[in-house]
């Protein structure tokens, strides 16, 4: 128990950094749970959309990317999911009490692409994206995990 208002407001701050701190942990959480998943539905043809998924800590991306690893008919697909997960978690590592955090995807048919224009995905990366963020978040604070471990 606080004995003056000085320990009182030195308590606060402490409580009140915590909880800026487990809210960054979760959208770390989130998000690398949200890019994973929509790095995985992405349709995949040369591997452009899929390749240009990208996280960024403050702003959107400024530019869309070649494929990490060109292909056709979907040849490079797991070489480039793994490398849009691995720059999206290398980003997530930098990611600060405070910042924001931005999912992007600039490539040039993704419009399209979430409006369900290919057979192999019926469309709504974003209502997807979503659920897996929150999905994420609820089972890190069920198993206690936001206050206790480093998550990225």
């Amino acid at each position: 128990m606080a004995r003056t208002l000085k320990d009182l407001a030195k308590s606060m701050r402490q409580k009140a950094d915590a909880v800026e701190s487990s809210a960054s942990r979760l959208s770390v959480i989130g998000t690398k749970a949200a890019v994973e998943l929509l790095v995985y539905i992405t349709p995949v043809d040369t591997s452009e959309h899929l390749s240009n998924w990208q996280v960024f800590i403050g702003n959107p991306a400024p530019d869309a990317l070649p494929p990490y690893f060109l292909g056709t008919k979907g040849s490079t697909r797991g070489a480039s999911a793994r490398e849009a997960i691995d720059q999206a978690l290398s980003e997530l590592e930098f990611k600060k009490p405070g910042q924001r955090l931005f999912i992007s995807n600039l490539g040039p048919a993704i419009v399209k692409l979430d409006q369900g224009w290919s057979s192999q995905f019926s469309g709504g990366f974003v209502p997807r994206a979503l659920v897996a963020f929150r999905v994420a978040v609820e089972e890190a604070i069920a198993r206690g995990a936001v206050f206790n471990e480093r998550v990225a």
